[in-house]
């Protein structure tokens, strides 16, 4: 929703202008954007806004879902993504386009080239004079991706992108996770949506600016007095303790039209 994220999206805004040699890896202009946070902290909500914002012909996206088997599995990842980059982006197309005709690029190749070869060796094709409108990857609910044999060898070409691709953007999302932290902690650009005891002013701000648009929307033909009561926004927005989840569920329930006069 409009007018909340405010602050987290000026952070993304300033870490995307950043640009050629300004990326680097000591920690204080990491191309990788690693947002974090609890279930219903309104990651994934974030991640489609931002495939909104830079627009989803600048950028190629993976959201994991960890109930679904083809955007579980770790083997489809740079697949998917390689065939998004090349919808967007000319020189990857042109890159791909000739060097998968060739049967032996892939044919003998390990999963733990696929990255490799499908997006470092592709990225690496952009010409240095077009790499700052390169596309943005964007890969969400990192931690949905199933277990399985090639999962570590995908963690693993995370960490290599800080190194291999240096020049190019990658935005994870995750909930907090002792691997992908240990893996992503000391490469990327942290970015935790705070909650529960974590919760700050701006996530307080931003739940009750999302709940002062949405009541009005909701009132019961019944309630005569103002709407919403101010005093209810600002409980519910210390009940919800900077989870999206809980206050869209008090919206729902007031779609549900209860009736709730006293």
């Amino acid at each position: 929703m409009e007018e909340t994220r405010q602050k987290i999206f000026d952070t993304i805004d300033e870490w995307q202008a950043t640009q050629g040699q300004e990326l680097c890896n000591d920690g204080k202009k990491p191309n990788i954007l690693f947002i974090s946070g609890n279930p219903g902290s309104g990651k994934t909500t974030l991640a489609s806004s931002l495939v909104t914002r830079i627009g989803a012909d600048h950028c190629a996206r993976f959201f994991f879902k960890w109930d679904n088997p083809y955007f579980s599995n770790p083997l489809n990842v740079w697949r998917t993504v390689a065939f998004r980059l090349a919808a967007v982006n000319k020189d990857i197309e042109k890159f791909l386009d000739h060097h998968l005709k060739q049967p032996a690029y892939l044919e003998n190749a390990q999963y733990s080239e696929h990255f490799q070869k499908l997006i470092v060796d592709a990225f690496n094709s952009i010409p240095v004079e077009r790499r700052a409108k390169a596309p943005i990857v964007i890969l969400d609910a990192l931690d949905e991706c199933a277990y399985s044999p090639h999962q570590k060898e995908f963690l693993k070409s995370l960490a290599n992108w800080a190194k291999l691709l240096p020049d190019f953007k990658l935005i994870v999302t995750s909930r907090h996770h002792a691997t992908i932290q240990e893996i992503l902690g000391g490469c990327s650009l942290s970015l935790p949506l705070p909650s529960g005891e974590d919760a700050d002013a701006a996530s307080y701000q931003d739940i009750t600016t999302f709940l002062r648009k949405s009541f009005p929307k909701h009132k019961p033909e019944s309630w005569d007095g103002p709407w919403p009561p101010e005093d209810a926004i600002n409980q519910l927005a210390q009940y919800a303790a900077g989870l999206f989840i809980w206050a869209k569920l008090v919206i729902n329930y007031l779609e549900d039209e209860v009736d709730i006069t006293p």
